[in-house]
């Protein structure tokens, strides 16, 4: 009994009855698009521009806003993760100011390429995208396939990169559980804020770094090995915050400062001034400096405002 192809899920597959013409015409449909399929792919879009087995073509968008892109062909990694690249031959038939035209890159032969800057639309960039060129057949490549590739060409380079990466997702992973173990140890009314991870090539935990944010507004660093260390700093006492004991001794030598040139206008029969203890401070040193050139001005007893000495401190000073 003849037997036909039936389509049953992307497939095609030998029955048993009779064909009618629907399941034949599936079946020939499907045959020509495996064939079509299995053929090279001749030409890949980028946005506005596009590629064939010789030339990345470029065009200009949007007045010269966008394209007409860029191609290089990838031949390794450095070992700080970069693109090793090689530019191509260009061939620029853009307009003399830039504004309109294109672009053409030619391929140097079998290998991985890179295209970005490309004009996605008129009014856009497209991303950056990578492609492929072996024999005749061209194809675009997957962030994966491109990852194949580099570890093929720079394979010590690429192993440093993964190794890298590795170290980045293992202080993500670790930051949210020191944190939490972290802010146990946190005083009445201050905050800890871990802000830098290390690890080793073992990716174990190698040096941390917390900011103590205190009650008092202002914060501390401290820099340990592992969180033993940091516990046991955290457990000592407090003591005094030096920003603060440096912020009280400087206000204290003000005021003492202040009351040694009060003392001394009183000594010469001086009236006090009124202000902030800065303005008069301020005020004090600008008229004892006026007094020793016009010790019998008026104006020693008349003005008694620390801002009019400070305003005209100029003109009195002259």
């Amino acid at each position: 009994m003849p037997r036909a192809y039936q389509k049953c899920s992307g497939t095609a597959y030998w029955s048993g009855r009779i064909p009618n013409c629907t399941d034949l015409g599936n079946a020939i449909r499907l045959i020509a698009f495996r064939i079509e399929e299995s053929k090279p792919v001749e030409t890949i879009s980028f946005g506005k521009s596009s590629v064939d087995r010789e030339y990345f073509y470029g065009v200009v968008t949007g007045g010269g806003a966008y394209g007409p892109g860029i191609c290089e062909k990838v031949v390794g990694m450095s070992a700080r993760g970069d693109l090793i690249v090689e530019r191509l031959p260009l061939r620029d038939d853009r307009s003399g100011t830039k504004r309109s035209g294109s672009v053409d890159y030619a391929l140097t032969g079998d290998g991985v390429y890179r295209a970005y800057g490309y004009a996605d639309s008129n009014r856009s960039e497209g991303p950056e995208a990578f492609f492929e060129l072996r024999g005749d057949a061209l194809k675009e490549l997957s962030r994966n396939q491109l990852n194949e590739h580099l570890r093929a060409m720079s394979p010590e380079n690429f192993a440093k990169m993964e190794h890298a990466r590795c170290k980045v997702a293992r202080r993500a992973e670790l930051l949210p559980e020191i944190q939490a173990e972290v802010t146990e140890f946190a005083a009445d009314g201050e905050r800890l804020e871990v802000t830098t991870i290390n690890v080793d090539d073992q990716l174990q935990l190698s040096r941390l770094t917390v900011t103590r944010h205190k009650s008092c507004g202002h914060f501390s660093e401290i820099s340990v090995n592992d969180l033993d260390e940091l516990i046991a700093n955290l457990s000592a006492p407090l003591g005094v915050c030096t920003y603060c004991e440096a912020h009280a001794a400087k206000t204290r030598a003000a005021q003492e400062a202040l009351e040694r040139l009060q003392g001394t206008a009183s000594e010469k029969n001086l009236p006090p001034l009124s202000g902030s203890m800065r303005q008069i401070k301020w005020a004090l040193e600008i008229r004892h400096g006026f007094r020793d050139k016009n010790p019998g001005s008026p104006l020693l007893k008349r003005a008694t405002t620390a801002k009019y000495w400070i305003e005209h401190r100029d003109s009195l000073q002259s």
